[in-house]
């Protein structure tokens, strides 16, 4: 009798169909000791420990020398002891749905993502405003990163290029 009530019910109530399966090499999967990521958003107050896969920055500071690799960023001068200017790769380009894909990365986006921080409250944003006073465009592929005088510090202000 149960068995007859097994195939009935089976038959009403059919499986889900579950989706393939990706091969393994396709597969990026990420964990931690103490729980499932949080998301992906950089808003977030806290955002995963891999936020930083889909966001690139301007620079990446290598764990293996003291050196700060351009990644977005072609390079940075000082102009002075109190300001950082930042020039942007021409190939940075947005990726994404449209209308954004493909268009250039400019200094007036890096101006917006930063200031977000002083917006909002935005942990990978907001602490670099403790060393930088302003930000300001000086031409589509260069931003000006004005040092907080009281503040100085300057391998925080360039760990701000890391960061952003």
């Amino acid at each position: 009798m149960s068995l007859m009530l097994i195939s009935i019910l089976v038959t009403l109530f059919p499986a889900k169909v579950s989706a393939p399966a990706l091969p393994r090499e396709e597969t990026l999967i990420i964990s931690s000791d103490w729980s499932a990521p949080v998301g992906y958003n950089a808003l977030l107050p806290r955002p995963s420990y891999f936020t930083n896969l889909m966001y690139s920055s301007l620079y990446i500071q290598s764990p293996y020398s003291d050196e700060w690799i351009p990644y977005l960023a072609k390079n940075y001068t000082w102009a002075d002891k109190y300001t950082l200017l930042v020039t942007i790769r021409d190939e940075a380009k947005w990726w994404g749905p449209a209308p954004l894909n493909g268009t250039p990365i400019t200094a007036e986006d890096v101006k917006y993502s930063m200031e977000l921080g002083k917006k909002y409250s935005v942990p990978m944003y907001t602490p670099q405003w403790t060393y930088i006073e302003n930000v300001t465009v000086i031409s589509p592929k260069v931003v000006a990163f004005y040092l907080n005088v009281t503040t100085l510090n300057y391998f925080s202000a360039l760990n701000c290029l890391g960061n952003l």
